[in-house]
């Protein structure tokens, strides 16, 4: 994803998701409880669980894979788009 705009769009979709899964009129409880059970596909994107646990410090981040992209002369390359990555390992995240 390269856009904002398909960001959103997908974030829209993962809502949707998740939130059709709920009966009835959702309460804050069930939708909480909807987003932190299991792991979710992600529409456009990495499957994500919303545990609090993808982001050391930063509880709302469920999803922390990313897709590299890479500049070849002055083109806009992604060299491979099955192979994830994660800052798991590299990065001691917002609490240190």
């Amino acid at each position: 994803m390269d856009s904002i705009s398909t960001a959103g769009f997908a974030t829209v979709m993962n809502v949707q998701q998740v939130l059709g899964t709920i009966k009835a009129t959702p309460t804050t409880q069930q939708i909480l409880a909807a987003f932190k059970s299991g792991t979710h596909d992600n529409f456009l994107s990495h499957p994500y669980t919303c545990d609090g646990q993808a982001l050391k410090g930063a509880t709302a981040v469920c999803n922390d894979y990313y897709l590299m992209n890479q500049i070849q002369g002055a083109n806009l390359t992604q060299p491979s788009a099955t192979d994830w990555v994660t800052s798991k390992g590299y990065t001691q995240g917002i609490a240190g």
